[in-house]
């Protein structure tokens, strides 16, 4: 309505802060020159980009040294007392815990393919500079670390909490 800018990225409003149009601003009103703000847009995308190569790289180390292990971890143990009630006949309890075996399962997939993706994308924002590289942290590597969010965070809901290696959301919420 009030023909203000609504970039939904730090990477989309960056190159704002440089258009024809702001440097016209600072320079009339001897806030910045050309020079100067061009400075500050270098400065300031340069830590974006560092930023988010730390986040990206972080999230897969934890994914891969932190929570895959555990996950695997209490797949096994599920999976061995599967066998202990197939072996003691109680095949009422038994549908219950192949359902808890397949989402573990299938929460591994998950997290493996999460996973490649974001290495995936990663790479891909590494290979670049400037903007260039800015726009694929925003549209591919962030949104690659939300699909490896929800895939961790899908098993932090069945994986038992005295193998969790992290306090749980309910930790965080209800008992700091």
């Amino acid at each position: 309505k009030r023909g203000l800018a609504n970039n939904k990225t730090t990477a989309d409003a960056l190159p704002a802060f440089v258009s024809d149009k702001a440097i016209a601003l600072f320079e009339e009103t001897g806030v910045l020159t050309k020079a100067e703000a061009q400075c500050r847009y270098d400065c300031k995308l340069e830590k974006y980009n560092k930023l988010m190569n730390i986040e990206a790289t972080t999230m897969v180390r934890e994914a891969r040294r932190t929570y895959r292990p555990v996950i695997t971890a209490y797949a096994t143990k599920v999976a061995k007392g599967l066998e202990t009630i197939r072996a003691a006949g109680a095949e009422a309890a038994m549908q219950c815990e192949q359902n808890t075996l397949n989402k573990l399962c299938n929460g591994i997939t998950a997290i493996n393919d999460s996973i490649k993706a974001l290495d995936a994308v990663h790479q891909k924002a590494e290979a670049l500079d400037g903007q260039e590289q800015a726009n694929v942290y925003a549209h591919e590597v962030v949104p690659a670390m939300d699909t490896l969010r929800a895939a961790v965070d899908a098993m932090e809901e069945i994986v038992a909490a005295d193998y969790w290696p992290v306090p749980t959301y309910d930790d965080i919420l209800f008992y700091v």
